[in-house]
């Protein structure tokens, strides 16, 4: 931040960020890199299956909805009307597949999640966490949680 006089001689606050950048972990759109799932959303150029409104309650994005089956299972339903830039429509299959490489890459995504399954219907996809996971969808609201076409 700076302030400087404008024309008039009154101060103007400048402000600038170094927020996205190399030295944050996040220059590149690759969400399972590190801090880059912050630039793929910054840029929207990636979306996750939930994000959050003003209240920082988790609402659909590229679901429409979910139900707890347990304390460690999530059924999520999908949007079906998204493609990927690719043209390859969003499925369960593709989400699976996302999510299977998140957790293989993203060690901080791994922790989180605590995956021990997750199978893909048509537009739905199961998760089942090894642990309790009533937070798993604020999880899902993460940048790092963007859905990406593992088929590109």
């Amino acid at each position: 931040p700076s302030a400087a006089p404008d024309k008039a001689g009154e101060s103007v606050f400048r402000y600038g960020t170094t927020a996205y950048g190399v030295a944050m972990e996040n220059a590149g759109m690759d969400p399972h890199e590190s801090y880059k799932g912050w630039s793929t959303l910054r840029y929207g150029v990636g979306e996750t299956l939930f994000r959050f409104n003003e209240a920082m309650q988790p609402q659909p994005w590229l679901a429409t909805g979910y139900e707890f089956l347990d304390d460690h299972t999530v059924k999520i339903t999908l949007r079906n009307d998204v493609n990927f830039s690719s043209g390859a429509r969003l499925t369960g299959a593709a989400v699976k597949a996302c999510l299977e490489d998140l957790v293989k890459r993203h060690k901080r995504a791994a922790d989180d999640l605590k995956l021990a399954s997750i199978t893909a219907d048509g537009q739905t996809v199961t998760i089942k966490s090894h642990e309790k996971a009533p937070a798993l969808i604020n999880y899902l609201c993460d940048p790092y949680g963007c859905i990406i076409d593992m088929q590109r």
